[in-house]
């Protein structure tokens, strides 16, 4: 496994609280810090003008690395970019109380929001006032997967929106054709063009995007056309499964990933037509996998899940 680097620009009471920060989250066992026997913080102070490599005395074990610069940042790094997932929503395709549906943001180089269900948009605008994102990434036309789009080209073609930038938004096969079938029925059609850089995706074929290179896996949801995503910065890995029932390329997109967002909807299995996984599906893929960690998404709150689980919930902060 890679190391990680953290770089904080921190004044001198803020450094003295720093290793009481990593005391606290060994204390309290982040998952997050679980899989790395050899995780080690490092702090190094670097004074403003001071002309050395600040990484020459540290230890070069892998771990998680990082160092203080007073004043100044660090203008180029030469290791492994640290990749954080926020969860704005993980609700399945009825909402959780007070819940979001699927939509996760993945920032390291940039901004990647993987799928755009409802209740996403107000979630991210409550932070940035509009979403400040690089790309979207939908895996599938089931609404509670990119219903907020709507609202999105809406408010970015007429709202508070017309002076963002224009990410990315990419589709599966044939998307674009279907948004703006969805855009004619729904008064929106004229301003997708205006509002997002739409491309289309491939299955198993990599794609730029926010910094990560993004490979789409076709996967089974009854009939409709699903994909999970592999997200990748070359040193840290995401897999997230989107929709889907049992499929044998599951685990391989989820191979030797760091983080493994996978869906459990069901606490049985369907009787026919496969579209969702149970969690003993979820688990048995994982371990199929070699993923590192896994975490349950997708979950109804009426569907009790044993605690040996690390189920996801609406704000978590996932750190790899």
């Amino acid at each position: 496994m890679h190391g990680h680097l953290g770089v904080a620009v921190l004044d001198d009471e803020e450094a003295r609280a720093a290793r009481a920060l990593l005391g606290d989250l060994v204390t309290r066992g982040k998952p997050a810090f679980a899989h790395g026997s050899g995780d080690l913080l490092e702090l190094s102070v670097v004074e403003p003008g001071e002309e050395r490599n600040p990484f020459e005395h540290l230890c070069r074990s892998p771990g998680h690395l990082g160092f203080i610069q007073r004043n100044h940042a660090i203008r180029e790094i030469s290791q492994d970019t640290h990749v954080q997932v926020t969860v704005i929503g993980c609700s399945p395709a009825w909402p959780n109380a007070a819940g979001a549906q699927s939509g996760y943001l993945v920032e390291g180089g940039g901004r990647l929001l993987l799928d755009c269900g409802p209740g996403v948009l107000p979630r991210l605008r409550s932070t940035d006032g509009w979403p400040r994102v690089d790309a979207v990434a939908i895996t599938h036309f089931h609404l509670d997967h990119w219903g907020d789009l709507v609202p999105w080209i809406f408010g970015a073609a007429f709202g508070p929106g017309r002076d963002a930038g224009k990410p990315q938004l990419w589709l599966p096969p044939g998307g674009h054709e279907r948004l703006r079938l969805f855009g004619e029925e729904l008064s929106f059609r004229d301003q997708i063009e205006i509002v997002f850089e739409v491309n289309e995706y491939a299955d198993g074929e990599p794609f730029r995007a926010a910094g990560f290179d993004v490979t789409p896996v076709q996967l089974h949801h009854y009939t409709e056309l699903t994909f999970g995503m592999r997200v990748t910065n070359g040193g840290s890995t995401l897999a997230y499964s989107g929709d889907t029932g049992p499929d044998a390329r599951l685990s391989e997109l989820a191979r030797d990933a760091d983080l493994f967002l996978c869906e459990a909807t069901l606490s049985v299995p369907e009787p026919a037509l496969r579209g969702h996984l149970t969690e003993d599906e979820a688990l048995e893929a994982f371990h199929a996998s070699g993923a590192r960690r896994l975490v349950v998404i997708h979950r109804p709150d009426e569907r009790p899940l044993d605690p040996s689980f690390e189920r996801a919930a609406d704000g978590d902060v996932l750190n790899f």
